[in-house]
């Protein structure tokens, strides 16, 4: 063999080595970046979920503990939390309770939709929006419904009052002549004996 041979052979093992050298550090790379986006995405959820809780008088910190956040995310939406610890059925349920929460906070269809697919997008911005929840809107509706109706039945018992009130007043009779009250029926005084007018 000869020296140039050799050498060829050599650098063409050293090349081949140095591209897989670079392949597994782009790789290693891309495995790092995925990394920190994932766990982007789990903080940003998890702060996600903390301000939907607090929105729907839940504790925040349900949202740090597995199983509760899906239990408590469950029950704001109105389906049974039970349905979370089910194999296979809560991967359904999780489906069905992101579009319920999206529809709850009032948003269309297709943002419900969106939310199913990319839940990491729907919920940051329901939980940042300063819109409240569907049945919140109608409780605070109720609500000042019920403080209208309140106030008018107190307007209407005032007035009631002030009716008797007048009545009772004019029911009452004072003498002319000494200011002496009289009876109802009365004709004369009877302090000073006049006749009521």
């Amino acid at each position: 063999m000869s020296i140039t041979s050799d050498y060829g052979s050599y650098s063409a093992i050293s090349s081949s080595s140095s591209i897989g050298a670079g392949f597994a550090g782009i790789f290693i790379g891309l495995i790092i970046i995925l990394y920190i986006f994932a766990f982007a995405i789990s903080i940003l959820m998890i702060v996600s979920e903390w301000k939907i809780f607090t929105k729907n008088n839940k504790p925040g910190w349900y949202s740090l503990i597995p199983f509760l956040n899906n239990w408590t995310l469950f029950e704001i939406v109105g389906v049974h939390g039970w349905w979370c610890l089910v194999p296979f059925a809560n991967i359904v349920f999780l489906y069905i309770v992101n579009y319920k929460l999206a529809i709850k906070y009032g948003k269309s269809t297709g943002f419900a939709i969106m939310n199913l697919l990319f839940p990491f997008i729907g919920y940051p911005i329901i939980a940042f929006s300063k819109e409240k929840n569907v049945t919140s809107k109608k409780e605070e509706k109720e609500d000042n419904s019920k403080k209208e109706k309140n106030n008018e039945e107190k307007q209407e018992e005032n007035k009631s009052t002030k009716k008797t009130t007048k009545s009772k007043k004019e029911d009452i009779k004072f003498c002319a002549e000494c200011g002496a009250k009289l009876e109802k029926d009365a004709a004369f005084c009877p302090e000073c004996g006049s006749k009521v007018k």
